[in-house]
């Protein structure tokens, strides 16, 4: 939930926008929306490959990972550096999903799975839109979209590490062999 409302939504948002301020063309847009989407492509496969042992720490790590790229991404005014940072982004999102999905469906009663699941994905993608009006309307109200970014990105990461340091339960959820 705090990947997809402080870093995915604003991240979304802030794209076009970035690439219209540094003069980009739609061509540059697109390469910063396909490096996104090969970063996450990349890390599937990555994902698919390695047996995580510690999903929770995984999880929790990808998020601060995707928030402190998130924070580069705002202060970085180069189309190119842009295109690569967004690629990380991607490739460091995953690590974000997968592992919480994976432990979520573990360890719920498979007779409830249905609603369990569905619950989360409502909660995760319940934030977008809110995100996305949350931006445009500070855009709307002439701040910066870096500076948005900024505060989204460093919010996020406050809430990541409170949860890296007191989600010990889900920190210290392990693979059982």
């Amino acid at each position: 939930m705090t990947l997809n409302f402080f870093a995915f939504g604003a991240i979304t948002i802030a794209i076009p926008i970035l690439v219209e301020a540094y003069g980009g063309t739609p061509i540059n847009l697109s390469f910063i929306e396909v490096g996104m989407g090969l970063g996450m492509l990349t890390s599937t496969a990555v994902l698919g490959i390695v047996k995580i042992r510690r999903r929770g720490l995984t999880s929790i790590m990808g998020l601060i990972a995707v928030l402190v790229i998130s924070v580069g991404f705002s202060q970085v005014p180069n189309l190119y550096v842009l295109t690569f940072l967004a690629f990380m982004i991607g490739f460091t999102m995953t690590f974000v999903a997968i592992p919480f999905f994976t432990s979520a469906q573990e360890n719920t009663d498979p007779r409830i799975m249905g609603r369990v699941m569905s619950v989360i994905f409502l909660a995760m993608n319940g934030f977008d839109p809110l995100a996305y009006a949350g931006v445009t309307l500070l855009v709307t109200r002439g701040l910066d979209i870096q500076n948005i970014v900024l505060c989204f990105s460093l919010i996020g990461l406050m809430i990541a590490l409170l949860i890296l340091w007191r989600g010990r339960s889900y920190r210290e959820d392990k693979v059982t062999i």
